[in-house]
């Protein structure tokens, strides 16, 4: 890809060997331990915002202690709760993704004035929409991850390099649509049997189709 300047064909023909050389979709999202666990507990999240408000998705965090505290620095408990810091290269990627799927939230539902309880008035599609960016940009983070040392073999200049970055990111976001309709992310059990399931599903989903089976 970075050797033919990139393009879509070239994007969409990595994708497929990338999630190939991890042992197809399943064995990529098996591996993603990090990011299904994530997304399990953003869903739970946001489902707990929708139905209790937002003092009570705090609590269920463990984060009662920032109930009225600005919205900043709620965020970033929140995020620490999501997704921990880690040190290897698919925690790393994890909390990026997370960090990403907020800054979108809180730019949607927080800004101009900075309340946290704007987040209330996201929608069951808003909430569907908010977990398929989280597997995107899981997906996104940890393929740049792995692919940061073959850019540095093929001795790309950093602006070529932050091109095919955001060429892959553009092209995981456009390609990713996940059949979440019919999925109700208030009903689902997000901690139990019955999450780990539904989340394994949406990774494997994820990765069939940049694996070019869906």
């Amino acid at each position: 890809m970075a050797s033919g300047g990139g393009g879509s064909k070239g994007i969409g023909s990595a994708g497929r060997a990338y999630t190939r050389a991890l042992g197809g979709g399943r064995n990529a999202a098996s591996s993603a331990a990090s990011a299904r666990a994530a997304t399990s507990r953003l869903g739970s999240f946001l489902a707990r915002v929708s139905s209790g408000g937002i003092g009570a998705a705090l609590d269920s965090l463990g984060l009662g202690r920032f109930v009225g505290r600005d919205a900043e620095t709620v965020f970033t408990a929140i995020a620490d709760a999501l997704a921990p810091e880690g040190t290897d290269r698919e925690q790393v990627s994890t909390r990026e993704a997370i960090n990403d799927t907020l800054v979108s939230l809180y730019e949607e539902y927080v800004l101009p004035d900075g309340n946290i309880a704007g987040l209330e008035a996201m929608t069951l599609e808003s909430i569907r929409e908010a977990i398929e960016a989280s597997v995107a940009a899981s997906i996104f983070h940890r393929w740049l991850g792995d692919l940061e040392r073959r850019l540095e073999e093929k001795a790309v200049s950093a602006a070529e390099a932050i091109r095919l970055e955001r060429d892959i990111e553009a092209y995981i976001r456009d390609t990713i649509h996940l059949d979440l309709q019919g999925k109700d992310p208030l009903r689902v059990d997000w901690s139990g049997a019955e999450g780990q399931a539904l989340v394994q599903g949406i990774y494997e989903e994820a990765y069939s189709i940049l694996e070019g089976r869906q």
